[in-house]
């Protein structure tokens, strides 16, 4: 009996063997506020129509970012914490090799892309874009590696204060150029990221330790990447396909109005995604150092504690954002939406959605099983885009919002019905 009242609560537990989850917690505050702080600045100095050019552009910076989590951020997250201190000097230049890798090739893609974008009616704006946009993403890529690398070597602290510089820098250029400017562009807004992003990779090289590409350890490495790389890549792609196309298919049909609201209401309502944002970023590495330590059962208690713990941090956050949304919607981003607007409850359905399919993608990783989570995806992303499209013409925006729900749910419910048993495991 003495031992069950000395047992520790299951978010104490989680803390205590986990303590990067703290820190990481706490530079996901700060990203979630800065990248929030941003939006209130930008829907001000640029309106909603600026701000929807704005977002495009941050849309494709987020696919492509997306993208490189699938590629080398998650498979990172999954076989540096199995690697013995012997190969962590040859595997942090392989690594730092294809980052450097995929963020040339995705800038390249967005210079052309968005060269191509300016041909068209009413986007002649693209043109001066691309440049600073193919900067962003470099510059981003870097950066968001040097973080996600300094995480999964449990150094979750110095990630934060990377988060700190980062956004500081952004924020800080953003409202210099507010001051100085009778009227604020998307492209200006672009250089801000640029110059946020530099100060992050900076600080990052100055702690990211020796590095020495060695071709001998990147063959016997390259089938293991490859192995999970292969599964998360289409899955990201179709993450990225279920949680945007329906804002993209909303701007295309309803206007550059429609899709910046959205995205502003998605911004805002991001306080809620403040656990799933932070702990996703960590999850794959507790699983695979569960597992690897202790097994089944460790892993499972593991995803037991980390599920109580968002929930509890989600409720927590929906409470202040219900409490604080008159002033963040009608004071701080000039937008008339009631707090009992159809979008603002519906985007919080799908980040409590989002967030309780958490433990279910890291238990189907930690096992070895990516292509559950690949099919399931594909199930969602069917379900995002055919709600969105047969509910548009009767109900305007909303429709985007419903079909980000539908493809979530679906997703949820594949990976659940389809993630590998115990016994399976075992």
């Amino acid at each position: 009996m003495m031992a069950a009242l000395r047992r520790p609560a299951p978010w104490a537990g989680l803390l205590r063997q986990t303590r990067e989850a703290r820190w990481t917690l706490i530079g996901q505050v700060v990203a979630s506020g800065g990248n929030f702080a941003t939006s209130v600045l930008l829907v001000r100095a640029m309106g909603l129509e600026g701000f929807g050019r704005y977002s495009l552009c941050f849309i494709a910076l987020m696919i492509l970012r997306n993208l490189l989590g699938a590629v080398l951020l998650t498979p990172l997250a999954l076989i540096g914490p199995r690697l013995r201190n012997t190969s962590l000097t040859a595997f942090r230049g392989l690594a730092r090799a294809l980052a450097l890798c995929l963020g040339a090739v995705g800038s390249l893609t967005l210079f052309a892309g968005f060269a191509l974008l300016a041909q068209a009616d009413g986007y002649a704006w693209a043109a001066p874009a691309a440049l600073p946009l193919a900067l962003a993403n470099l510059l981003g890529t870097l950066a968001d590696f040097l973080r996600r690398h300094l995480l999964v070597f449990e150094r979750a602290r110095a990630a934060s204060a990377q988060d700190v510089l980062r956004h500081a820098t952004q924020i800080g250029a953003i409202a210099v150029l507010i001051l100085s400017a009778s009227e604020m562009t998307e492209i200006e807004a672009l250089w801000a990221l640029c110059l946020g992003s530099s100060a992050s990779v900076a600080f990052g090289l100055a702690l990211f330790g020796r590095a020495t590409l060695r071709p001998r350890f990147a063959r016997s490495l390259g089938p293991k990447l490859w192995d999970l790389a292969r599964w998360q890549l289409p899955t990201t792609l179709l993450e990225t396909l279920q949680g945007n196309a329906p804002l993209l298919i909303a701007g295309f049909i309803l206007g550059d109005g429609a899709l910046g609201l959205l995205r502003a209401l998605q911004q805002v309502t991001n306080l809620l995604a403040l656990p799933f944002n932070a702990l996703s970023q960590i999850a794959p590495s507790i699983a695979a150092r569960s597992h690897a330590r202790l097994g089944v059962h460790g892993l499972r208690r593991a995803l037991l504690r980390l599920s109580l713990g968002t929930v509890g941090l989600f409720a927590l956050a929906m409470a202040a954002l219900l409490a604080l949304w008159p002033v963040l919607s009608a004071r701080w981003m000039q937008i008339d939406v009631p707090r009992g607007s159809a979008e603002l409850l519906l985007y919080c359905l799908l980040n409590l959605i989002v967030l309780l399919r958490l433990p279910l993608t890291s238990w189907t990783l930690a096992l070895g099983r990516p292509q559950v989570i690949t099919r399931a995806t594909a199930f969602g992303t069917v379900c995002s885009i055919g709600v969105t499209l047969a509910l548009l013409a009767p109900l305007g925006a909303v429709a985007a919002v419903l079909g980000q729900i539908a493809g979530a749910l679906g997703a949820m419910i594949g990976t659940a019905l389809a993630a590998p048993k115990r016994e399976a495991a075992s």
